[in-house]
């Protein structure tokens, strides 16, 4: 596949034995724009370009990327060896499906679907197609637009498997998730509170109102200090530490929380800690999330991981659940958001749609009739069939178009039929909504539309089954 891509290209390339290379498409191929990644490098060093449409193997399903969601594993894949290069980034993608391969029975063509893609493998979603396995990917929520279902699966699914089957949450329970402004916490605070748990969350100062816009009862600060933590946690839980930790944060992080943690406390980590010293004095059970290495795993684990993304979509699909998107940008703008999400200026999720949010659900319906050539994004320019340049700094950054309104809720099996009503959170401010350059987004403070006077201090909400 990507020795044919140099020859589209006209370049020459030389490869090592071991690369893996598939088989050259026929002269009637057709091609789509990717953001290639060649080697190990930076964000910088990935290139838009015309490649070969792939052809889905046995067990995969092609899908019409219409979002692809932007996490952190995306821009560290760049620097990382453990993956074949050349490949196409994008862990997190929703679309549409556009052809399954051999013994593929879950799906058909036309069904919207998304999914955490094994990053591993060189057709990910920063592209206008991409490939991926039948039995990891799932329906989308019904009620959801592409870009919201393109925030959930590596963020949404890693809170659920932490809390429901790593720190196995009950009502009562009291719980700090750090980073409290990132991804995965944006959906474990949500999920804790709707589950029954007291919530802290912690995170920088300029983040505290978008946290407790969540749902979190208490918002600490990340800058402060071990001792000002554990005197505000016992002054406001009767005096006592707490029963639960989610660090979304790093090893330095996890390590100071066990500090918080009560006898027999339970802490869930993203990363390993530096020792376990104080494991063993307070008999803490330590808990770790990889929800990508599940891709290497047996047959039952890849399972799994879908009814993973099955279990928190009904969540999504009843309206118990929202998807905290702080923006939305154009495929070309993939390479800004990135290096915005790695600086550490998000909060909640970034979605790039590679169809204009305008124009998403007329591609779906096309591939529904089976015209889904017809849709595809214009080609490259004949000037820039090898690569983009990166985009220029004062491209504009911010949403496309307004977002849709879903339609009515349906009624999932396993979901309550008394739904709580969730807080109404009012929209982001009209300043905020205008597009703004990336430029004026590192010069100017964060912003959420929303403060801690706008939202309720609870979250009514049963726990889940």
């Amino acid at each position: 596949f990507f020795r044919c891509f140099y020859q589209v290209m006209g370049q020459g390339a030389s490869y090592e034995e071991n690369e893996p290379l598939g088989p050259c498409p026929g002269e009637d191929a057709k091609t789509m724009k990717a953001f290639v990644m060649e080697s190990p490098g930076k964000i910088s060093d990935m290139k838009l370009a015309s490649v070969y449409i792939p052809k889905p193997d046995a067990g995969e399903i092609r899908v019409k990327v219409m979002s692809a969601g932007l996490n952190p594993v995306d821009y560290k894949r760049c620097l990382s060896n453990d993956a074949d290069f050349p490949c196409i980034l994008g862990a997190d993608v929703a679309g549409v499906v556009v052809e399954v391969g051999k013994d593929v029975t879950e799906f058909k063509v036309g069904d919207r679907v998304h999914y955490h893609s094994n990053v591993r493998r060189q057709y990910g979603g920063f592209a206008e197609y991409a490939l991926t396995s039948a039995i990891t990917t799932v329906a989308m929520p019904r009620g959801l637009t592409f870009a919201e279902a393109a925030a959930i699966p590596c963020s949404g699914w890693t809170a659920y498997l932490a809390l429901y089957h790593k720190l196995k949450v009950r009502s009562g329970q009291t719980i700090l998730i750090t980073g409290g402004g990132g991804g995965v916490a944006a959906f474990a605070i949500q999920l804790a509170k709707l589950s029954g748990l007291t919530v802290y969350a912690s995170t920088q100062p300029h983040k505290a109102d978008y946290v407790k816009s969540l749902g979190a009862d208490y918002v600490l600060s990340s800058q402060a200090d071990d001792e000002d933590t554990i005197a505000s946690i016992l002054e406001t839980n009767n005096g006592d530490l707490l029963d639960l930790v989610l660090d979304t944060v790093g090893s330095s992080s996890a390590q100071a929380s066990l500090r918080l943690l009560k006898l027999h406390g339970s802490l869930c980590s993203l990363a390993a800690l530096v020792n376990d010293v104080d494991l063993f004095t307070k008999g803490i059970s330590l808990h770790y999330v990889n929800i990508g290495g599940m891709h290497q795993s047996h047959l039952e684990t890849k399972v799994s991981l879908a009814q993973l993304g099955r279990d928190i979509g009904a969540l999504f699909a009843s309206k118990q659940l929202r998807v905290p998107i702080m923006e939305e940008c154009t495929m070309e703008q993939i390479q800004i958001a990135l290096d915005t999400l790695r600086n550490g200026l998000v909060q909640g999720k970034l979605v790039a749609n590679i169809v204009p949010a305008s124009q998403q659900e007329a591609a779906a319906a096309a591939i529904l009739l089976g015209e889904q050539d017809e849709i595809d994004l214009a080609p490259l320019p004949p000037q820039a069939q090898s690569a983009y340049p990166a985009p220029p700094v004062d491209m504009p950054y911010g949403r496309s178009s307004p977002q849709q309104q879903p339609p009515a809720v349906p009624q999932y099996p396993g979901v309550t039929q008394q739904q709580p009503q969730l807080p109404q959170f009012p929209p982001v401010p009209q300043q905020h909504a205008q597009p703004q350059t990336y430029s004026d987004m590192l010069q100017q403070p964060l912003h959420t539309g929303y403060s801690s006077a706008q939202v309720s201090a609870g979250w009514p909400g049963a726990p889940l089954a």
